[in-house]
């Protein structure tokens, strides 16, 4: 199984909500521990219980953070970058990634049903407010179906959110889909 860059991992129960600073492999039928992962949860104890959890990809800003703490063993290294997050994005400014999650959940919800997955896609390119902002690649399309939403949601959604805010809460319809849809096209001569 390959473990995207950027996976973080929400649970429900009293227990620490982690993420992985980079991506990793575990082999079939096996089990590794990885001691770079992260805590996206300040000052929450306890450990992610087996199918308790919900993967997200961490979002947009704090992708680049990060990859540059990614071989940092300290639980806590997103921390200050979470509460610095929080405070840009107008949530209470502590090293929980949850605040934010929380606070945006409508907002995030509805912009990733704008999105789908096309049949037998294994990419995209990613643009927000007319910017491209991401290109995303997988290596087949069961593995992009897996993570279509979590990259679109989390990662993508946030920074939409926040480009919203910086316009003053409006946003404007493309005028026609047209040059996107071209777009796509094009990255989805990558389907298999």
């Amino acid at each position: 199984m390959i473990v995207p860059c950027h996976a973080g991992y929400v649970v429900k129960q009293a227990a620490q909500d982690h993420a992985m600073a980079h991506a990793g492999v575990v082999q079939s039928a096996g089990e590794r521990s990885f001691n770079t992962a992260m805590c996206v949860q300040a000052s929450q104890g306890g450990l992610i219980q087996r199918g308790s959890y919900r993967m997200l990809i961490l979002p947009y800003a704090l992708r680049e953070r990060a990859l540059e703490v990614r071989t940092e063993t300290r639980f806590n290294k997103l921390w200050d970058a979470i509460a610095q997050f929080n405070q840009e994005m107008g949530v209470q400014a502590h090293g929980h990634l949850d605040f934010f999650l929380k606070h945006f959940e409508k907002e995030l919800d509805e912009f990733v049903a704008e999105f789908e997955c096309l049949p037998r896609q294994i990419g995209a390119i990613i643009l927000v407010d007319d910017q491209v902002v991401g290109v995303e690649r997988a290596p087949s399309h069961a593995y992009w179906r897996s993570v279509w939403p979590c990259l679109i949601r989390e990662c993508y959604g946030s920074l939409a959110i926040r480009v919203a805010q910086l316009k003053g809460g409006r946003t404007e319809a493309p005028a026609s889909r047209t040059p996107l849809r071209t777009a796509l096209v094009r990255w989805t001569n990558w389907n298999r």
